[in-house]
């Protein structure tokens, strides 16, 4: 949705622990907060940097972005926990944290958290855009739209912010106004591949397929590693009847984001179909096991089950599908245990 990368910042602290001085190495420094460097060694130098001297904020900061690219968002809560310990008005911390705890489902952690951010900083449109995008999974449209809108005329030539509105009317099914904004973000110039590859979803849902096409093509121009793209584009081949190609393109997903659900339900359905049973039962397994409330990878494994003759499994899977609802996250949600 949106990148917290960009705000790793230099922040360079003299630093000496209260029992024994200690002289942070600047090496350690520069590398906690270099970018280029790889995740692994970025986070490695930060903990350097803080078993230096534990007061170290930057280096908390910049570890826990770096857990973040990890996918590790526990860890990532713990380094801005810290942070927000040893500075209080540290209001890019709360932004950080707030997507964090968005991540983790914490929808009112995060909202404490964004609230404060725009407290901290009431000019600052990411501010806004990214406590949009909260208040936008949360269900809150009309307040999504008013943050949306605020940081539009905070930052006007920003095309992310058309981009996630276009996302907020398409989930409203406001359809005219979803594709407007997306082509208010193309004029200003954004050229990012996950702006393509959900307008292509979208077109997909609407069953305009070369157009849907089109945009995973141009999105996967712009990156080949963007996920969404790749199993938009394998589920045009499936379609189209190439099973073969789909699974190319739902393992090309698979490879770089291998806990995206449905590239192994896409990829379970494809090998069904070329008679490869015991990968598609291995996929849909795997599916159930990153998300059981996955109603898609229990239809699917139920049609496997009546194809390998297992009618009491494929019943099971039936009823389970039955007896669950789309899951969007929300605090609202009655997160019963899985079945």
């Amino acid at each position: 949705m949106h990148s917290i990368d960009g705000w790793i910042g230099g922040f360079f602290m003299a630093a000496c622990l209260l029992a024994a001085p200690t002289i942070v190495h600047a090496s350690d420094l520069d590398l906690c907060q270099d970018e280029k460097q790889d995740r692994e060694s970025q986070i490695s130098a930060c903990t350097r940097a803080i078993r230096a001297d534990p007061r170290q904020v930057a280096a908390y900061e910049s570890r826990g972005l770096g857990y973040v690219d990890q996918g590790k968002f526990e860890l990532a809560l713990a380094d801005f926990d810290q942070v927000l310990r040893l500075d209080r008005n540290r209001g890019r911390a709360y932004l950080f944290r707030g997507e964090i705890r968005a991540k983790l489902l914490d929808y009112y952690g995060a909202a404490a958290d964004l609230d404060r951010a725009v407290q901290l900083y009431p000019e600052l449109p990411l501010a806004y855009r990214i406590r949009g995008d909260l208040l936008a999974d949360w269900g809150k449209a009309e307040s999504a739209l008013a943050d949306y809108g605020r940081a539009m005329a905070l930052e006007p030539a920003e095309g992310k912010n058309y981009h996630n509105r276009a996302m907020l009317f398409w989930k409203m099914r406001h359809v005219e106004d979803a594709f407007a904004d997306f082509e208010k973000a193309i004029d200003l110039g954004d050229r990012d591949a996950s702006l393509y590859a959900d307008r292509g979803a979208i077109y997909e849902f609407l069953e305009k397929y070369s157009e849907a096409f089109a945009d995973y093509e141009e999105a996967l121009r712009l990156d080949p590693d963007n996920a969404k793209a790749h199993v938009g584009r394998a589920n045009l081949y499936a379609r189209a009847g190439n099973p073969t190609r789909s699974v190319d393109e739902y393992s090309a997903a698979i490879e770089v984001d291998p806990a995206r659900v449905s590239a192994y339900v896409g990829r379970g359905t494809a090998y069904a179909a070329l008679g490869k049973e015991n990968l598609a039962m291995a996929d849909l397994n795997h599916a159930i096991e990153l998300d059981c409330r996955n109603i898609d990878a229990y239809e699917a494994r139920s049609s496997v089950y009546a194809r390998l003759g297992y009618e009491e499994y494929y019943l099971q899977d039936l009823m389970r599908a039955a007896g669950l609802t789309p899951y969007f996250p929300s605090p609202y949600l009655d997160m019963k245990p899985c079945p």
